[in-house]
């Protein structure tokens, strides 16, 4: 597996180069936005605050790149586990009103989640810990409302599919306020 620090360094190569990249190249829209969201599964609850970028790549097609930090707790009444960590995501969104950034959106794309969990397999057994890094692919519905200011709700469907941890399909529901350059 790739190590943490060596997934940070190349994330941020990777967030210097698509600052760099001539215009030209890219549409010049870019929004940053704050935001924060919750959901979860039938025995599972979670809540994830992040930061993210998204630059305009044409009339109606944007690449998000997300960082958050999820928390995280499982509990079957039999098995519980609860986490926390770093992630990254990245998405391709594609704008229904023909302009990018702006409006009614659909997409997708994956990220990669570093967890450290504390758990334990039966009531009254000892608690243990543990770590992972997990990948999880999503589908994702939102808009923007808004020009300068823009405020971004959103809806996303995912499933962590290599992951140590108790995390599989999830539902995420969360809302942002972005800032355009």
């Amino acid at each position: 597996m790739i190590g943490k620090k060596r997934f940070m360094v190349v994330l941020g190569i990777v967030a210097l180069a698509m600052l760099t990249v001539p215009a030209t190249v890219f549409a010049v829209d870019n929004v940053i936005s704050f935001g924060f969201g919750g959901g979860g599964s039938a025995d599972s609850s979670g809540a994830v605050g992040y930061l993210e970028y998204e630059r305009a790549l044409g009339e109606s097609v944007g690449l998000a790149v997300r960082a958050g930090v999820l928390s995280y707790e499982y509990d079957d009444d039999y098995y519980w586990e609860e986490g926390d960590g770093p992630g990254l995501e990245a998405s391709f969104r594609f704008y229904t009103s023909g302009e990018a950034l702006s409006g009614f959106y659909i997409g997708g794309g994956m990220g990669v989640w570093f967890t450290e969990w504390d758990y334990r397999d039966y009531p009254g057994a000892p608690t243990y810990s543990g770590d992972s890094t997990s990948v999880e692919l999503h589908f994702v519905l939102g808009g923007r409302i808004g020009d300068t200011v823009q405020f971004n709700p959103s809806f996303q469907l995912g499933h962590f599919v290599s992951s140590d941890a108790e995390l599989g399909l999830y539902v995420f529901a969360g809302a942002a306020v972005g800032f355009t350059f």
